[in-house]
């Protein structure tokens, strides 16, 4: 017999991000173009067009990407995976437990917050100064971009 790869599992498993609605976000700032650079070897562009982010300088086919409702970037901190690629460089490993800077870009804005995550099952926790920040329900794509050495910037 064949196990199903479909069967859908038990139980809904927990939420790894606050949900809402984009009734909920705060005001913020005019974005319509972001450019979250990795290191001074990768920067991912997007632009907001159409009600969603499409990424202008990726390599997957265009039937291929996925253009997201809302773009999340987590300013991370990184340390050495403790193996090399095979060009002989550090891999570096993303730390997603701690607290850092966040930016909330949905609808051509940018809400900025700070999240946290007090371990590697814990959903990740989204908050402004007035308070909880939610992220709106739909297509959300996570830039975890390091906090040393990389950069956000975006432009109205």
């Amino acid at each position: 017999q064949t196990a199903s790869l479909t069967k859908a599992p038990k139980e809904r498993p927990a939420d790894y991000l606050p949900w809402g609605s984009a009734d909920d976000l705060p005001g913020g700032v005019p974005a319509t173009t972001i450019a979250a650079t990795f290191s001074g070897g990768h920067t991912t562009d997007w632009t907001y067009r159409g009600g969603t982010y499409v990424n202008t300088n990726s390599n997957a086919a265009e039937n291929d990407r996925l253009n997201p409702d809302t773009i999340l970037v987590l300013r991370v901190q990184e340390g050495d995976a403790g193996y090399l690629d095979p060009a002989g460089n550090p891999v570096p490993e993303t730390k997603l437990v701690g607290k850092g800077q966040a930016m909330l870009f949905h609808g051509g804005r940018l809400v900025r917050a700070t999240w946290s995550k007090s371990a590697l099952d814990a959903p990740i926790e989204l908050s402004t100064k007035a308070g909880k920040l939610t992220v709106p329900a739909g297509h959300t794509w996570i830039e975890l971009v390091p906090a040393s050495g990389g950069n956000v910037t975006y432009r109205k």
